[in-house]
């Protein structure tokens, strides 16, 4: 699962909009994204004339996520570990 973050759209945008954006930085077809989920939206106020929202999503791919990680440049995108790979402790005797 690929993780992105610092997605920013308009206020006026519908967040369907996030399919094309996240296609676009990871240099993919809207198509090829399996499902998209929205970690976190918030809104960025900072600057009063341009008020806007970001997004941190989580998607799946068609194809070899690694590879497509290695042509994307930007820090935001990462690898999210699969959540069935749960380390169970060892109990000391």
């Amino acid at each position: 699962m690929i993780q992105i973050g610092n997605i920013k759209l308009s206020l006026e945008c519908d967040e369907k909009k996030l399919y094309s954006r996240a296609a676009r930085i990871l240099g993919i077809s809207p198509k090829e994204i399996k499902s998209l989920k929205i970690v976190k939206k918030a809104v960025d106020a900072r600057d009063k004339r341009d008020v806007h929202f970001v997004f941190s999503v989580e998607l799946e791919v068609m194809g070899d996520e690694g590879k497509l990680l290695k042509r994307v440049s930007r820090r935001d995108v990462t690898i999210k570990p699969k959540a069935d790979a749960v380390i169970t402790p060892v109990p000391h005797l």
